[in-house]
């Protein structure tokens, strides 16, 4: 699949010969502002484990995004549903169209550095995938950085085997004579060198405006191996055991006892969000989507809003801040 871009108008060729037009993508950041559990059902070790992709890495499907969206359209602009499809009539296709949100980087708490961030070059890579859906100035400006941090960090890696994880320029202040990163018993040696890469303006400008510690996490970064973050996300992620009480006697329920997996608050992902170019689409009456109706779901999209994404509101977890890069 390739894009061409063509006055503000996205074709987007698949592998068949035909495509789709989009008129306009928005870039977002998912910060996780509390842990958040977008499950995917259950497993030998937990019962209920977040959603990953096919290498274990975890993410949220663009159907729990989308059906996050719906729900805060339906509370804040009813009527505006009408434009995200309809979950029983397929017949009345959805205008806007979430992808997957790949993470970015995922935070783990290390002694008097607080907050330390790591991501790897696989997660790099894929977030450039994600950009280059967008023709915007600044999500280009973002996408090169995000490109020379991918292109320098997997050369260095690849050249010290006894390195397992690198840090970028303007992390040396956090990191700075920090030899080994410890979590529980996973040891990572980080280089002695760092990535010389400035950050450019833009970039600080879309990070900045994140919820902390999201707002720090080019600060406070490190570049580790693919393989050494495979199995380092898995003992960031929290595990919380939950128990269902009995309403009367308030006691624990025979067998109500279940053990669920949370992505830790500050974690970024990274989005897209594509608008159909309604004038390329047969109207009918099933399609009653407008422009301005369009236009309004972008403008709430562009609002930033808070959402709860998997559930859990009420036990206070799920919640996610849009942060728009274009």
């Amino acid at each position: 699949m390739y894009c061409s871009h063509e006055i503000g108008v996205i074709r987007i060729y698949c592998t068949y010969g035909y495509y789709v037009m989009f008129k306009g993508v928005v870039i977002s950041a998912y910060c996780a502002i509390t842990p958040i559990h977008a499950g995917f059902g259950r497993s030998m070790k937990v019962d209920l484990v977040v959603q990953r992709d096919s290498l274990g890495i975890p993410m949220i499907f663009s159907s729990s995004l989308k059906g996050t969206f719906k729900s805060l359209v339906h509370k804040v602009s009813r009527g505006l549903e009408k434009c995200l499809g309809d979950d029983v009539d397929s017949a009345r296709e959805s205008f806007v169209i979430f992808t997957d949100a790949f993470m970015l980087a995922i935070p783990t708490h290390y002694e008097d550095r607080l907050v330390i961030y790591v991501t790897c070059p696989y997660l790099l890579w894929r977030i450039q995938k994600i950009l280059s859906l967008s023709e915007s100035s600044r999500v280009k400006v973002f996408y090169n950085f995000i490109k020379k941090l991918f292109e320098e960090s997997n050369k260095l890696l690849h050249e010290d085997s006894k390195c397992h994880a690198i840090p970028l320029k303007e992390s040396s202040k956090y990191l700075r004579d920090l030899e080994s990163l410890f979590v529980e018993d996973f040891r990572i040696d980080i280089s002695k060198s760092y990535i010389d890469i400035d950050i450019p303006s833009e970039v600080v400008e879309v990070v900045k405006n994140m919820p902390y510690p999201s707002s720090e996490v080019f600060e406070r970064i490190l570049i580790v191996k693919d393989d050494i973050f495979r199995s380092l996300v898995n003992k960031i992620l929290i595990i919380q055991t939950r128990v269902s009480l009995e309403y009367t006697t308030k006691t624990a329920k025979s067998g109500a006892l279940w053990r669920e997996e949370y992505v830790p608050t500050g974690t970024i992902f990274v989005g897209a969000i594509l608008f159909k170019d309604l004038s390329m689409i047969a109207k009918n009456d099933e399609n009653d989507c407008s422009e301005s109706s369009l236009k309004r779901l972008e403008d709430l999209i562009r609002a930033e809003p808070i959402m709860a994404v998997g559930g859990k509101e009420t036990v206070g977890k799920g919640f996610i801040k849009m942060c728009i890069i274009s």
